[in-house]
């Protein structure tokens, strides 16, 4: 039993949670273009990451995007969140199903459908309010793994014995910059059981601001970065793993720290071609097996010694029609030991909606010239690095006409990082290079690679009958 929780009299009695707390976990994603919450976390007991002994693992849906060993982003909220004690009320919307069957076998954790999700933040706080049972409570969000369970315990120790009827208290973490000048509020937030009327009438939208005006806060300074980060796009979800690598053997004062080897995948030498049908999740694919590697290498302290990159497609927007009216170009890598850089650029539009100079036309889309220079520009310390590496990782979305038939769009990058990995190979490292390519330039890429010198694997997504990636 946790030791936070309040002790029951009867021993046959479950626990009684240190405070409820409310996980707002409803949003659709928009800004990072695919489902951040199921994005790769952790695997439970990594010291960098919470453990929860109590919870029981919930099975993921049977798709390759979803193994069923896989950690999800939002485990981790929801774990640091247990870990401290408290019971969790998550509150769902968009894909709520999932979230719900997931969430199903957790000790202690309520799932709450919001069927008002897209209306803000706010009415997902409202639709939790009803279960609250406790005194005191929190409100967290799913996207914010790198809240510690620390947290939790430490507001909750500093709340008031006796709650002001005049005025609600609420308190929450203040992060310092490092020169301890600019504050900028975190989570988790704590109310007082008085606070609910006030948060039952709060307008629509994603901010608590307004409500917050009207109460007393208190706060606790801190320069913990994870009480106020949230992923949102590839810059704040790769930056959030590479933060939690930090955590690492550094516990807080009494935490439960367990030690022990991780199980991790080894790094092994392969090369891979994803297919499939347009629309089938090639890309989606294709990112979360670069973010598994990803955090591998971190889990087993290997990443200091190894070069990571991702390059992706992805869509802006969508239209009635259900196309998407143009994609943006995304990247990031990272060299041995060195930081991490981010890349992004308007790729392709729709004919009429890209005034660029001299596009290259292809299909229903205008593709800028100059998103493939300033790619590769951006890729010069990769493209000019003559150390050896322990491993390498090289992730290239969307090979198709443009590329194999043209030799144009990505290919003359393409050509120089993977005889990057043919380095690699020659000199005895591991390494990983996995593409998407069009299901009728199949043949072309293998050829390609045969050339190489490497004999490359097919996933085709749509013929995909349960075998896991």
């Amino acid at each position: 039993m946790n030791d936070e929780y309040i002790k029951s009299n009867q021993i046959d009695e479950p626990p009684v949670p240190l405070a409820d707390c409310i996980i707002c976990a409803a949003g659709a994603s928009r800004r990072m273009g695919e489902w951040k919450l199921s994005l790769p976390w952790f695997h439970p007991g990594w010291n960098g990451s919470p453990s929860v002994p109590f919870a029981v693992r919930a099975q993921p849906p049977d798709w390759p995007i979803f193994p069923s060993h896989e950690n999800w982003l939002v485990d981790g909220a929801v774990q640091s969140a247990l870990s401290a004690g408290c019971r969790v009320i998550l509150v769902t919307g968009f894909r709520g199903a999932e979230l719900e069957e997931r969430f199903a076998p957790w000790p202690n954790v309520c799932v709450v459908r919001n069927y008002r999700w897209e209306t803000g933040m706010i009415s997902s706080v409202q639709a939790g309010l009803p279960y609250v049972q406790t005194p005191w409570f929190f409100v967290a969000h799913g996207d914010m793994p790198l809240i510690s369970s620390r947290w939790y315990r430490s507001l909750f120790a500093n709340r008031p014995l006796i709650d002001s009827e005049d005025q609600v208290t609420v308190l929450r973490p203040l992060y310092l910059n490092n020169k301890g000048q600019a504050k900028q509020p975190g989570h988790p937030v704590l109310f007082s059981a008085s606070a609910i009327p006030l948060l039952q009438k709060a307008p629509e939208g994603d901010s608590l601001k307004p409500l917050l005006s009207q109460c007393n806060i208190r706060t606790i300074d801190t320069w913990d970065q994870g009480v106020i980060h949230d992923v949102d796009n590839l810059e704040t979800y790769i930056t959030a793993l590479t933060l939690s690598r930090s955590y690492e053997n550094k516990p807080y004062p009494g935490a439960r720290v367990h030690p022990g080897p991780v199980e991790t995948r080894p790094l092994q030498s392969s090369v891979r071609r994803i297919s499939g049908a347009p629309g089938s999740g090639k890309t989606t694919l294709l990112r979360r097996e670069a973010f598994r590697s990803f955090i591998n290498l971190i889990e087993s302290n290997q990443a200091p010694a190894s070069l990571s990159v991702l390059i992706s497609q992805v869509q802006v927007g969508q239209r009635r029609d259900g196309k998407a009216p143009g994609f943006d170009i995304e990247a990031f890598y990272q060299l041995p030991g060195g930081p991490i850089s981010f890349f992004r650029q308007a790729l392709c539009r729709s004919i009429g909606e890209f005034q660029v100079p001299e596009p290259i036309t292809l299909g229903p889309y205008r593709f800028d010239p100059a998103a493939f220079e300033n790619l590769e520009l951006w890729l010069t310390p990769v493209l000019e690095y003559a150390e050896s590496y322990r491993s390498i990782h090289v992730y290239i979305d969307e090979l198709g006409k443009l590329e194999l038939d043209q030799q144009r769009g990505l290919w003359p990058l393409v050509n120089r990082l993977v005889d990057h990995v043919v380095q690699a190979a020659a000199a005895g490292c591991s390494y990983e290079l996995v593409c998407t390519v069009r299901k009728d330039r199949i043949s072309q890429l293998a050829s390609y690679l045969a050339a190489k010198g490497f004999q490359s694997a097919l996933f085709d997504l749509s013929e995909y009958s349960g075998s896991q990636l």
